[in-house]
C-alpha cells in the first residue's frame, strides 16, 4: 500500500474522501460476498442435516456436520483475507492521516492564509495593503466582508499577520470566521465522512470475523443512522439450549474459531 500523505489543504482533503468513499463500496461489495457464500454454506449444511429422518443417525453426524462448516467458514474467511483486508488498512490510513490535520485544515485563519495563493488579485491587494494603516485596512476588510472577496480577504489576513496586535483595528480570527467560516464547515464534514467510512469498514470487517458491532457501539460510531449501516446477513433466531450445534453455527450462535 502507498503510503497515505497527510493533507494540506480542503483539495487534497477532498481528494482523500473521495478515495476513502471508493474503498467503502469495494469493501461493502466484498462483504456481501462474503456473507452470501457463508450464509449459502449454512444453509446447505443444515439441508444435508434436515435429510437425515432417524434422530440416532442425525445425533450420530451432527457434531461431524458442525466441525466441517466451521472448518469451511474459517477457510471461506482465509481465502478471502487477501482481497478483503487491503481496503480496509488503506481506509484506515487515509482516517488516520485526515484526523491528525482535521482540526488544522479547520482552522480559518488557515484557509484565509492559503487560498488563493500565488494568484495575480490576490497579489494586487497585498500591494495595496503594503503602506496602508489600520483604519485602511479596517476599510478593505469591511468591503471584504460586504463582497465575500476571498482573495482580498486572504491578502488582509496576510497583512493583519504582519501587525502587531495593538495597532489592529480589526480582530483576524473573527475576520477569517466571516469569510472562511463554511470552507472550514466543509473541511469538517469532509473529515466526519471519512471517519464514518473508517468506522463502517471496522462493522464490515467485524460481521466477517463473527463479532458484530453492539447497538451501542453503532451509536457511539455514529452508524446507527440510515445510510451509515453496515447490514450483515443475519438470521434471526433466539438463542436456544435446544438447538444443535451445526444450527447454532449456522444462526450464528457459536463462533467460528
Amino acid at each position: 500500500m502507498t503510503p497515505i500523505k497527510k493533507p494540506t489543504s480542503k483539495a487534497e482533503l477532498q481528494i482523500l474522501a473521495e478515495r476513502a468513499a471508493r474503498l467503502m463500496r469495494t469493501i461493502e461489495a466484498d462483504t456481501a460476498k462474503y456473507q452470501y457464500d457463508a450464509e449459502r454454506m449454512r444453509r446447505e449444511s443444515l439441508n444435508r442435516l434436515n435429510m437425515i429422518q432417524d434422530p440416532a443417525n442425525r445425533k450420530a453426524v451432527e457434531s461431524v456436520f458442525a466441525d466441517e462448516l466451521k472448518s469451511a467458514l474459517k477457510k471461506l474467511r482465509d481465502d478471502t483475507a487477501s482481497t478483503r483486508m487491503p481496503p480496509i488498512q488503506e481506509i484506515h490510513a487515509i482516517n488516520e492521516a485526515v484526523q491528525e490535520t482535521r482540526e488544522h485544515l479547520a482552522d480559518p485563519i488557515l484557509q484565509g492564509t492559503i487560498h488563493s495563493m500565488g494568484s495575480e488579485r490576490r497579489y494586487r491587494v497585498g500591494q495595496e495593503l503594503l503602506n496602508a494603516g489600520p483604519a485602511s485596512v479596517r476599510s478593505f476588510a469591511a468591503q471584504a466582508e460586504l463582497t465575500g472577496d476571498k482573495e482580498a480577504a486572504a491578502a488582509i489576513l496576510m497583512k493583519l499577520s504582519a501587525t502587531e496586535k495593538k495597532y489592529r483595528l480589526v480582530d483576524a480570527t473573527e475576520f477569517a470566521t466571516k469569510i472562511f467560516g463554511q470552507e472550514c464547515e466543509n473541511v469538517l464534514a469532509l473529515a466526519k465522512n471519512v471517519r464514518l467510512g473508517n468506522d463502517r469498514a471496522i462493522a464490515a470487517m467485524r460481521a466477517v470475523d463473527g463479532n458484530p458491532l453492539s447497538p451501542l457501539e453503532k451509536v457511539k460510531a455514529g452508524l446507527d443512522h440510515e445510510g451509515n449501516r453496515i447490514s450483515p446477513v443475519e438470521v434471526p433466531s433466539p438463542k436456544s439450549n435446544t438447538k444443535t450445534a451445526l444450527e447454532k453455527i449456522s444462526d450464528g450462535l457459536a463462533e467460528v474459531e
